[in-house]
């Protein structure tokens, strides 16, 4: 101790109340104080990590807006005429709010095919994530660094982001748009049974297909009608001139063969999925009112489509049995269907067990005859070599006001183009795909003030 003037001993300072260690969010406030006793005056000196700071002479220290920089030890030197007093550290630790490193990233996709977008982060842990789809949060379970919109669809086209979130504050992500390219369906094979060299003559024809390949079959008993194995088309067919259709006949006697004869096709399927299937039909006044499609997936069993047709007059009917539902007969070498006569009960859910004649009574020497036999599907999408970024040349203005440029990117690799009238996120749409180099042609150009283009690798 000392001895102040006047013989009245000085107390040195003692610590009863320790700054203590406290975590706060980036951008607050932290404040150290401490209780001292001692003779007065007292004199404080806050220090961090060590060294003293400018102006921090009082019982109590606030650090304001805080920043990563900011965290560390704080302690403070009490001191009186008698000595001095050195408090523990108190460590202040500072919770930064997130920061978004690499945002997500605009992408384009075919139809059914996966779209994974990645956020990276830095920030005070744990940090949170919230996927949105235009501006709306997904569903449960979009709560990671990155979200996969598995087997995209048109629906799924939209703006992508993300916000982070932990105890210091929340950063939302730029939009990432997402464009899904659908495939337009194409013919895989085609029968419209014209004579392969035209004749001019409805009545001749051929089993083999116009378009594609495969194979066209009596099935079940059937046989070519005895009026003859190829009579007029339908109206589908373009060709007004030779055009044939296939005329079958001796089909079965009346409640026997349910769905087993008429005419078979086999079609490979391989690499196209979303397969669908149309026809023309026309019966003879005698000819089995209903019909079913069957298909197999293994070249041998036959399975029926959910719905019969049914064909109620002598003039053809356009039919369509849609198979885009059903897996196996996608990429199936082995895929094949059939048009069978059908019994009543099993077609129109009656008790008759019997064929029905489209206008009069049934009978095995009616015919069905069928045109324009279709089959369609869409390419399914493959991995493309590693893409890279397209380059699009100095476009040019071709006659016509049609605007011109070419697309560069990874040779090999699928491109779309894609066009907007104002660069909004939500205003591009899809015009062409194709496999880089290309070049594209918009001929309905000169219908815009202004168009803006840019061309994305599909994955």
């Amino acid at each position: 101790f000392a001895v102040l003037p006047g013989g009245t001993n000085a107390i040195p300072p003692s610590i009863t109340a320790q700054p203590q260690s406290q975590t706060v969010a980036q951008g607050s406030t932290a404040t150290f104080s401490v209780t001292v006793t001692g003779t007065a005056p007292l004199i404080y000196q806050w220090r961090f990590n060590g060294t003293n700071t400018s102006g921090a002479t009082g019982s109590a220290y606030s650090r304001t807006n805080v920043l990563p920089a900011d965290a560390g030890d704080y302690s403070v030197v009490v001191t009186n005429s008698a000595g001095s007093a050195t408090s523990s550290n108190a460590t202040l630790t500072v919770n930064s709010s997130p920061v978004i490193l690499t945002q997500p990233q605009s992408q384009a996709v075919s139809a059914g095919q996966d779209a994974t977008f990645t956020v990276t982060a830095s920030g005070a842990a744990p940090l949170s994530y919230q996927w949105r789809f235009n501006a709306t949060n997904l569903l449960a379970g979009a709560t990671a660094s990155s979200f996969t919109r598995t087997n995209a669809q048109s629906s799924d086209a939209g703006n992508y982001s993300v916000i982070i979130t932990n105890s210091a504050g929340s950063v939302t992500s730029v939009e990432a748009s997402l464009t899904v390219v659908v495939a337009q369906p194409s013919i895989i094979a085609q029968w419209n049974f014209n004579s392969l060299t035209s004749d001019t003559n409805s009545a001749t024809g051929t089993l083999n297909p116009s378009l594609g390949s495969g194979t066209a079959s009596y099935v079940g008993g059937t046989t070519a009608a005895g009026s003859g194995e190829f009579a007029t088309g339908s109206g589908t067919d373009s060709n007004t001139t030779d055009n044939s259709g296939w005329n079958t006949s001796t089909y079965p006697t009346q409640g026997t063969g349910n769905k087993t004869a008429g005419a078979r096709f086999n079609v490979s399927t391989a690499g196209r999925q979303n397969i669908s299937i149309r026809w023309d039909q026309r019966e003879s006044g005698t000819g089995s009112k209903y019909a079913r499609l069957q298909y197999t997936t293994n070249g041998t069993t036959f399975v029926d489509f959910p719905t019969a047709v049914s064909v109620a007059s002598t003039s053809f009917e356009p039919k369509t049995n849609n198979l885009a539902g059903i897996a196996a007969v996608n990429n199936n070498p082995n895929f094949a269907f059939r048009i069978v006569a059908e019994f009543e009960s099993t077609a129109a859910n009656t008790a008759n067990s019997n064929y029905v004649g489209a206008s009069s009574t049934y009978g095995i020497g009616g015919t069905i005859r069928f045109d324009m036999v279709t089959v369609s599907g869409t390419v399914i999408p493959t991995d493309n070599p590693p893409p890279s970024p397209a380059t699009l040349s100095a476009a040019v203005f071709s006659p016509g006001q049609q605007f011109q440029f070419t697309v560069t990117g990874q040779a090999g690799s699928n491109y779309v183009v894609l066009a907007s009238t104002n660069l909004s996120v939500t205003n591009w749409i899809s015009l062409a795909t194709n496999v880089s180099p290309f070049t594209f042609t918009d001929t309905n150009a000169a219908a815009f003030v202004q168009r803006f283009y840019r061309a994305w690798s599909l994955p």
